[in-house]
């Protein structure tokens, strides 16, 4: 991994995306037009929509670091929101 993130090692996790109920072998991509600024536009807090996975990460667009840093951007997202509301 990139020594620039400053994840916590944990036990690995292994998946098959096909058993998955959650997946189903799914996966997701942007349009080769697509800006960083739409998965901004389509991630505002009216919206409540908080998107994570590789494609939503510019810096890291088909990496696990991308993954690792669009989840946690989202994670932080959401405790914002929930802290600000009060829950």
């Amino acid at each position: 991994m990139r020594p620039g993130l400053d994840f916590v090692d944990a036990e690995p996790l292994a998946t098959v995306w096909t058993n998955d109920p959650w997946a189903r072998g799914s996966y997701a991509a942007l349009d080769a037009a697509a800006t960083p600024q739409d998965i901004a536009d389509l991630e505002s807090e009216d919206t409540h929509l908080h998107l994570a996975g590789e494609y939503t990460e510019p810096a890291f667009t088909g990496l696990m670091e991308g993954a690792l840093c669009s989840g946690r951007r989202a994670a932080d997202r959401i405790i914002g929101m929930a802290r600000r509301s009060g829950t």
